[in-house]
């Protein structure tokens, strides 16, 4: 009983330290969190005065061309994070762009913007690494040199399969931990925002369509580096 009151405490208090102003110091102490409740078996109403949180909607420009899998890698960071994530089409200078919105609880909404970043960074960073040595590869064997298009389709193969591996080990998360998926569900205010603002015609397009790759060296590496990816390291050579 003793020690459940101090967990309860600790949570309390870094709860209380991810309504702070420091980005790192609050992201981390949600993390904490949320491990901690999923551990223990400790649900929000367990918790006295949990932060006032407010609901928000904020983007991140994904481009307009091979933008895809940072869509789908977006709705995978939202939906483990307690937000929900949409796309919305623009247009700029007679391209067709598109912009990822995040809604959820404020601080919620900048953790997952954080770590969706910090993924897409390292998804590209691997990919480029996965490139490179395979450039070298076809070099050392006496082969032809990779073209543009073998190039480009690699990357494609590669990053889409990062975000399924990050969405495998988000699932074994929950898996192996029960009470995860209750930590993460999606608040009832936020549900309620989606339901008075998000309508047709606006120009969102929630539903991404899923593209299946064959299980070859580009998919596998990517799949390796997305299921092993750490969305709490903070330097991205410790990441996969």
């Amino acid at each position: 009983m003793r020690e459940r009151k101090e967990i309860l405490e600790r949570i309390k208090k870094l709860l209380a330290l991810a309504g702070s102003g420091n980005p790192n110091e609050a992201e981390n102490a949600l993390l904490h969190a949320q491990r901690l409740m999923a551990e223990h078996g400790i649900k929000q109403r367990d918790i006295q005065d949990p932060p006032a949180e407010n609901v928000v909607e904020r983007g991140k420009d994904v481009g307009y061309k091979k933008c895809g899998w940072k869509i789908r890698l977006a709705a995978v960071i939202a939906e483990n994070f307690r937000c929900k994530a949409f796309t919305q089409k623009g247009s700029r200078n007679f391209r067709i762009e598109r912009k990822v919105s995040f809604i959820g609880e404020e601080n919620d909404v900048d953790l997952a913007i954080t770590l969706f970043e910090f993924a897409k960074t390292t998804a590209e960073m691997r990919c480029e690494e996965h490139i490179a040595s395979r450039k070298k590869r076809q070099t050392a064997w006496g082969r032809p040199s990779l073209t543009r298009e073998e190039c480009a389709k690699k990357r494609d193969v590669f990053l889409h399969s990062f975000v399924e591996g990050l969405q495998v080990r988000f699932a074994e998360q929950k898996r192996h931990n029960q009470e995860w998926g209750l930590v993460l569900k999606i608040p009832h205010s936020v549900e309620v925002f989606i339901e008075k603002n998000i309508r047709e015609g606006k120009g969102y397009d929630p539903d991404i369509p899923f593209v299946d790759y064959e299980n070859d060296d580009d998919a596998t590496e990517g799949f390796r580096h997305g299921k092993s990816f750490n969305p709490e390291a903070r330097v991205l050579k410790d990441a996969c």
